[in-house]
């Protein structure tokens, strides 16, 4: 290919083989003769165009492209004689030829004698083409050894005309959204007054903020960039901003202002604007329902600050949500405006799983996020306990004025306490049935109490060696699984073990409680007496008052550093000097100075100071 000095518009397809010697046939069989062609053409720097030649196949061989028989055109030097070779310069203008040095092959599959072969092809002119006329020399050879079938001298031209300097800047995409700390990127491109690439052309780009959505002025700075648009014409120009806001981008040629143009690039939240998350654990309520609280939060997607106006979310469940959960799928909720967030809980029953999936429409824009799955589980009782696992002897010292230590019966209660399987207590709501059994290990215990009205009734007396069950009512609720036992037997000794069945599941056997009472030795025994110091009293046993059907029991009284037991039965009376003789005096406080008459003067009362209480 070479260069046109002069140059040539387009004409007569004809034109281009005048003057051109015909010689005979090249190749045995393979014979062409030229037809047409298509017009020169006139292109602009960075432009494609196509080219079109038709020959008639004169021999006697059918060309069959993809066989040994194709046919193709080749690229000649200036010369018109040396083909298969290429210009240098005409490498920069291959446009999807089949090689370096082989324009095209027939467009046809097959081309028998007589018949037209078309052979089409395109050229793209440099960014950098001067202007002038470029000439494409060619001739047809066999494919496989390249020879020439038929001398003709074929050629075409493309003319380059001269546009000028710049006189037009285009800026795309005109409007691009991208998320805050993304690249924003515009294609500059530079055209002459022909409409050609203009290259080398020297730019600049200033970018102002704009103000956004619900009137905030973003923080971002303005700036300004500069480049030269490469052979082609053409540059890029890449930033980004670290803050929501809308840009005004306005780019132009720096030798001609005039040729201009604008852009806009919008930087918001896109992926953070809704957010549906779990932000607590899930709870596990004794009622059978989970629930877990999940927030919801919208931004405004050009500020990332509170929404301007109330913005409605509708949340979805997939993954199997079984009915039972709530709220129900499709449910709304609302952020209202001047917030970001909202809440709501979603609760479920057995075997229940839920992915809650948020939608918004917010500013004429669909968002939408996914938040946490979540799988419910019935909190099931997996383990019981009864508290305390073990019990030192009962009452003790107290060295405050007469008080009771435990609770408001004085004897030694056992509760049942059980947890579901995350480790959670079951609360009061909890309900069932439970089997105490008592085992007298040494001396004789009494079970004084079976919570809820259980059977059989107490008192209950186990003698060393045996057990006995005590059942609270069927339906009890969990606060009120405990049981009471005594013993009036110094040395007595009993072991406490509870099977809890909560209503519709199955049974749970808890640990075992110990208890121990201790073996008192009797010494002086006073029938009165007045006492100086600290004094207390703790009481052993219940005595509901003297017309209470047998209130034999017996009381630690601790005076100083002595402590004394004092035993009684329905004839025998003791009192503070003062009062009333009724046991229940003893309920009261003793000061120092008090005298305490025990009567009649057979009262047991043994004085206890070998032994602690």
């Amino acid at each position: 290919m070479r260069k046109i000095t002069t140059a040539v518009t387009a004409v007569a397809l004809s034109l281009s083989m005048l003057a051109m010697a015909v010689p005979a046939a090249a190749v045995a069989s393979y014979d062409s003769a030229y037809a047409s062609e298509s017009a020169f053409v006139n292109i602009a720097p960075g432009q494609t165009q196509s080219f079109q030649v038709i020959f008639v196949n004169t021999g006697t061989t059918t060309w069959t492209r993809g066989t040994g028989t194709q046919v193709d055109l080749a690229a000649c030097l200036d010369d018109k004689t040396t083909c298969n070779s290429q210009d240098a310069s005409e490498a920069t203008w291959n446009s999807g030829w089949i090689s370096a040095v082989r324009y095209a092959t027939t467009t046809q599959t097959s081309v028998a004698p007589g018949s037209f072969a078309t052979f089409s092809y395109n050229i793209q002119a440099p960014g950098s083409a001067a202007a002038g006329t470029y000439r494409f020399n060619g001739d047809l050879v066999l494919s496989t050894t390249g020879e020439k079938i038929h001398p003709e001298g074929y050629y075409q031209d493309a003319t380059v005309q001269s546009g000028g300097a710049a006189a037009s800047l285009t800026l795309t995409p005109a409007f691009q959204f991208r998320q805050i700390g993304q690249n924003a990127s515009l294609a500059i491109k530079t055209l002459d007054s022909l409409g050609a690439a203009a290259p080398s052309v020297s730019w600049t780009c200033n970018v102002v903020t704009a103000v956004t959505i619900g009137g905030q002025q973003s923080v971002n700075p303005a700036l300004t960039f500069s480049g030269t648009t490469d052979a082609s014409g053409a540059s890029t120009l890449t930033y980004t901003r670290p803050n929501p806001g809308t840009d005004q981008v306005t780019c132009y040629v720096n030798s001609n202002p005039i040729a201009r143009a604008n852009a806009q690039v919008q930087f918001g939240l896109a992926s953070q604007t809704l957010s549906v998350g779990p932000d607590t654990a899930e709870t596990h309520a004794a009622n059978g329902t989970d629930c877990r609280t999940y927030t919801i939060t919208v931004l405004d997607p050009n500020t990332g600050g509170a929404l301007t106006t109330a913005t409605t979310v509708t949340i979805t469940y997939v993954e199997g949500t079984p009915a039972g959960v709530t709220p129900a799928s499709g449910s709304t909720f609302i952020v209202a405006a001047n917030t970001t967030t909202t809440t709501f809980n979603l609760c479920g029953t057995a075997a229940a799983t839920a992915t809650p999936v948020g939608t918004a429409v917010i500013m004429g824009n669909t968002y939408t996020d996914q938040g946490g799955t979540t799988t419910f589980q019935v909190p099931a009782a997996s383990t019981a306990t009864l508290s305390p696992s073990s019990a030192t002897n009962f009452p003790s010292s107290s060295t405050a004025s007469a008080q009771l230590i435990d609770n408001s019966t004085g004897e030694h209660r056992i509760t049942l306490s059980v947890t579901d399987q995350f480790g959670n207590a079951i609360g009061s709501t909890a309900t069932g049935s439970t089997v105490y059994t008592v085992s007298a290990t040494g001396g004789t215990v009494y079970v004084l109490e079976c919570a809820g009205a259980g059977t059989p009734t107490p008192p209950i007396t186990v003698a060393a060696g045996q057990s006995v069950t005590c059942t609270t009512a069927a339906g009890t609720t969990l606060a009120n699984e405990h049981i009471t036992i005594d013993s009036s037997t110094g040395g007595a000794s009993a072991t406490v073990r509870a099977t809890y069945t909560p209503t519709g599941g199955s049974a749970l056997t808890s640990n075992t409680a110990a208890k121990s009472w201790t073996t008192l030795t009797a010494s002086a025994e006073p029938t009165s007496g007045s006492f100086s110091g600290t004094v207390s009293f703790v009481e052993k046993r219940t005595c509901a008052g003297s017309t209470a059907a047998n209130p034999a029991g017996w009381y630690i009284l601790t005076v100083g550093s002595t402590s004394y037991l004092i035993e009684f039965n329905t004839v025998q009376t003791f009192a503070v000097v003062g009062t009333a003789a009724t046991c229940d005096q003893f309920r009261a406080a003793l000061s120092v100075g008090d005298v305490v008459v025990f009567s009649p003067t057979s009262a047991p009362t043994h004085n206890m100071t070998s032994n602690s209480p």
